[in-house]
């Protein structure tokens, strides 16, 4: 990506087994995409983005932890990789020599 473009995002989305983690991790393929694996998972937290979120279907805007979706985002969309990786290990327990 030129310095002069703004980052886009993409959000795959769908029922349940309808094949959106498959079209999700093949656009990821491209070496300018990032994959987040079911951030907004009510029964399985996703690591990387650090979020304890406290029902399904949030409309994010309308949410009282607007501001929570909004950092990790941020947070998680602005890091290097070897920093989301470091975060996961350090969240997971795991202990890290840098």
């Amino acid at each position: 990506m030129h310095l002069n473009q703004a980052a886009q995002h993409i959000l795959v989305t769908g029922a349940n087994r309808s094949g959106t983690t498959w079209v999700g991790r093949t656009v990821s393929l491209h070496s300018q995409v990032r994959y987040i694996h079911e951030p907004f998972n009510v029964s399985h937290p996703n690591s990387e983005m650090g979020l304890q979120l406290e029902r399904w279907f949030y409309y994010a805007p309308a949410s009282a932890q607007k501001e929570t979706i909004q950092a990790s985002f941020n947070r998680l969309l602005n890091s290097s990789p070897f920093h989301v990786a470091l975060q996961v290990c350090t969240r997971a327990g795991i202990d890290v020599k840098t």
